[in-house]
């Protein structure tokens, strides 16, 4: 990749000869910026290579590593392309804006590296990490050798329909990231200050130019105060209807987020039987677009 990039620069520096000062000022930015692809396409390629083998089970270590490699590789061609400031063409400004502002990874290496090792740690304990049967499913005989899996879990938060089984499921599995609280208050706290050498005012404009939703954070709050009256009504029903369903008498202005069928409780497709007055209609349906 490396003798390609030279001998793209060799190539266009040869053709800048009957360029103008302007126009060849323009064609170095726009070499240096291309240039600067190429290097960060490797380095992407290198941290999705190393995402499939942690994925697959063999370890978060390589993972790690070449997430903090390419970190110090994103500020280095940060830098160097900020150096270009305000004579970057408007063609080539949004791809400097993306090789310049970086989000997070502009923060003190070692702020970054600190998310870094937290992010892995939590992802690799929410595929790896197991809940004794013992506790998830009473019924069977106690046995050291005896877990659930991540899948295992998501599939009893989906169907089992047991209130004391779905607790006791959910707060073992809570457990393990317990010991996470303290690092993802730290972790929350840098990533709100990366704004700043980012150029932006505040965490929210941040989240504006990531996200590349100019006035995005507006707009979504409108859109959240125009549903939230249904929001509201559709919440309360659904919360009426489960805890008719598991006999809950005392009162509560929340529901219990493992009863609404996934771990986030951001789908209640898996609640349908539950909260749906004929959930034979919406199966019928499901079915039919599966069959579709």
């Amino acid at each position: 990749m490396k003798f390609l990039h030279y001998l793209y620069v060799i190539s266009l520096t040869a053709s800048s000869n009957i360029l103008c000062q302007e126009d060849d000022e323009i064609e170095f930015i726009s070499v240096n910026l291309q240039l600067s692809d190429f290097d960060l396409s490797d380095a992407y390629d290198d941290v999705a290579e190393a995402t499939k083998s942690a994925v697959l089970g063999h370890g978060f270590k390589n993972k790690i590593f070449t997430e903090k490699d390419r970190g110090r590789l994103v500020r280095l061609e940060s830098a160097k392309n900020r150096e270009f400031g305000g004579n970057v063409p408007y063609d080539f400004l949004r791809n400097w804006t993306l090789l310049t502002n970086v989000g997070d990874i502009l923060i003190p290496e070692d702020s970054y590296n600190l998310i870094i090792d937290f992010h892995n740690e939590i992802e690799e304990l929410s595929s790896q990490a197991k809940v004794p049967c013992i506790v998830a499913q009473p019924k069977q005989n106690s046995s050291s050798e005896c877990f659930i899996t991540k899948q295992n879990f998501t599939d009893i938060i989906a169907s089992n329909r047991s209130l004391s089984h779905l607790n006791k499921t959910w707060e073992r599995r809570q457990e393990i990231f317990n010991a996470g609280k303290t690092k993802y208050n730290l972790t929350l706290r840098l990533t709100n200050e990366a704004f700043i050498p980012n150029e932006e005012h505040n965490a929210r404009s941040y989240w504006e130019m990531l996200s590349e939703y100019p006035d995005g954070y507006t707009k979504a709050q409108m859109l959240w105060e125009e549903v939230q009256p249904l929001y509201k009504k559709l919440h309360k029903f659904v919360k009426v209807r489960i805890e008719k369903y598991y006999k809950i008498t005392e009162n509560s202005s929340t529901v219990p987020v493992y009863l609404l069928g996934t771990n986030f409780g951001n789908d209640w497709s898996n609640i349908a039987d539950i909260v749906l007055p004929h959930p034979f209609l919406y199966n019928e349906v499901l079915s039919e677009l599966h069959y579709q």
